[in-house]
């Protein structure tokens, strides 16, 4: 009964932000350049999504349409709704602006681990889900709050000068690769770790930390160069890839992840 009453309240906020969303964007797109520029959107947005999520459905195991779904929904119109939401009204109070990029970055990753948990909690069932498997959602989800993210920012540079544009589109892209699904992979990851306590202790405190942190160096002003970029990247795919092939041997050697609801 509770995971029922839970799981329509998360349905309401689901359709409330997405049709917000909706209502939104008909009211912005006002010519066909616009249009054009929407379905540009769409195809660079898809040119990392189907990639990843065909990569994570071949090497994590069997994920479910359904499964995949519900997690790239929750990451979009719930965590990353309220992220911009809330990073929208700190900037109401708050003067600088390198302070909002600094602050976002904690409290996105925040929001995108609550997330995971609640939508983990609500399909949970035992003995069904490995340690693999629960990667393989969290990255889902974070990749659902990188098109979120990647839509609202391209949406809100649709007015601006064609080669304006494109360039924000390209640079995008060319940080899609070590950005929020990766990050999110590495939070729950953490956090799995420390509920299962199969890695020490300071490992997973340091995979559950470290996202954010690399997240906040990403959008403060010490991320000045390329090398510096290029640096936070390795560290994030080198912290991915350890998460993936930790989690994968752990798999090999249980069934299931169990805790209590």
């Amino acid at each position: 009964m509770r995971k029922t009453i839970i799981f329509i309240f998360c349905l309401v906020l689901l359709f409330f932000n997405f049709n917000t969303e909706i209502k939104g964007l008909l009211l912005q797109l006002n010519s066909f350049d616009q249009m054009k520029r929407l379905l540009l959107i769409v195809i660079t947005i898809s040119c990392y999504t189907l990639p990843v999520t065909l990569l994570l459905n071949y090497k994590m195991q069997v994920i479910s349409f359904n499964e995949l779904l519900w997690f790239i929904l929750n990451s979009s119109f719930i965590a990353g709704t309220f992220s911009y939401y809330l990073i929208y009204q700190l900037d109401n109070f708050i003067i600088k602006n390198s302070s909002i990029s600094l602050l976002g970055a904690a409290l996105e990753e925040v929001l995108k681990a609550l997330a995971f948990i609640l939508a983990f909690f609500l399909i949970y069932k035992k003995n069904k889900y490995n340690i693999l498997n629960i990667f393989a959602f969290a990255s889902l989800l974070g990749l659902g709050f990188q098109m979120y993210e990647d839509y609202i920012y391209f949406l809100n540079s649709v007015d601006q000068g064609s080669i304006i544009f494109l360039k924000s589109m390209f640079e995008r892209l060319s940080n899609s690769i070590s950005s929020h699904w990766m990050y999110t992979g590495i939070t729950s990851f953490g956090i799995i770790t420390l509920l299962e306590k199969n890695i020490t202790k300071s490992i997973s405190m340091l995979l559950l930390i470290s996202p954010a942190v690399l997240h906040i160096i990403w959008n403060s002003s010490w991320n000045n160069s390329t090398f510096i970029s290029s640096i936070l990247s390795a560290i994030t795919v080198y912290l991915y890839f350890y998460s993936y092939k930790t989690a994968y041997d752990y798999s090999q050697n249980t069934n299931g992840f169990h805790f209590k609801v």
